[in-house]
């Protein structure tokens, strides 16, 4: 900071404090701010592939006049340790409070899904990431993300037979023309839990953890979002649904309910792998183990009435 970020950012002879956070997975993160200046964020990241999505997907996301941190400096430094290259990003902070911090109720939902349905509305006939557009593979990429997801939780979860994977996987091989057909990709957040949507001081959605954008069929987003936010909660998932998919046109609407289900399957695959392997890690008489046995048998009940469908 005192030697590269200070004087990049004009604060030359400043003053500063830099707090170190338990944000971030694959970054540390540290809260910034120089005297009289605004408040920062520093994240370093010793992956470069990591550095560049976060940096390009930031880019592409300004460009689309969506809100996102706005990076002010980023650069690759070899003086913290010469025998590791260390990525720092240093960008806005953003003060507010996340939708994780908040009650979530009904009163939420008309925005919330207003700004998924523009964000999904942005859209371009490759999918993948946002610098690596591709045509083709897009069934055989979920595929594949099944097979290894329904292995992982076939590994946490005994419950979860040879039979129960099978049967995913079968479903999902059964939709393979219409996945193929898919010829225009939403721009999706990737990861959108509560945690990564913030409301700022002003009262507007702002996007964290931006590094996971990509363009995808809106769906898998949509029910990302929706089991983030309504969980099993009906009333909230009936609203929620409502406002989404009346806010599509006759044409996206079509889109949607040729494949949703096909993406439903995937999200809850994914969701079922990752509570199957934070039940492992949690012990019988903790609080959350009882809850977290039966949202994992709900979701094998969701998993079985799309097979069945």
């Amino acid at each position: 900071v005192a030697g590269t970020l200070r004087d990049a950012l004009g604060y030359r002879q400043k003053k500063f404090t830099l707090e170190a956070t338990d944000l971030g997975i694959h970054s540390s993160v540290f809260f910034l701010t120089f005297e009289n200046g605004p408040p920062l964020v520093v994240k370093v990241l010793t992956s470069n592939k990591r550095f560049r999505s976060q940096v390009q997907c930031a880019e592409h996301l300004m460009k689309m006049d969506v809100r996102v941190p706005q990076i002010l400096y980023a650069y690759e430094d070899r003086n913290i340790l010469p025998w590791l290259r260390m990525h720092i990003i240093c960008e806005e902070r953003i003060i507010g409070t996340t939708l994780f911090e908040m009650q979530r109720t009904a009163a939420l939902i008309p925005e919330l899904t207003r700004f998924f349905v523009r964000l999904h509305s942005i859209t371009r006939e490759t999918w993948g990431e946002v610098a690596k557009p591709q045509k083709n593979g897009l069934f055989e990429y979920f595929i594949a993300k099944a097979q290894r997801k329904l292995h992982l939780w076939r590994r946490y979860d005994p419950s979860a037979s040879t039979a129960f994977a099978k049967k995913c996987t079968d479903w999902m091989k059964g939709q393979k023309k219409t996945i193929q057909n898919i010829a225009t990709f939403s721009l999706s957040h990737g990861d959108p839990n509560p945690g990564n949507i913030i409301y700022n001081n002003e009262g507007d959605i702002v996007l964290l953890d931006i590094g996971h954008i990509r363009y995808f069929p809106r769906a898998l987003d949509y029910y990302k979002l929706l089991i983030h936010f309504c969980q099993d909660n009906e009333e909230l998932i009936k609203q929620f649904e409502g406002h989404y998919l009346n806010a599509l046109t006759k044409e996206e609407q079509n889109l949607f309910d040729d494949s949703h289900l096909f993406f439903k399957l995937s999200v809850l695959i994914d969701f079922g792998e990752n509570l199957a392997k934070r039940l492992i890690d949690t012990r019988p008489d903790h609080p959350w183990h009882a809850e977290f046995v039966a949202n994992l048998e709900k979701i094998k009940q969701a998993v079985e009435e799309i097979i069945k469908s």
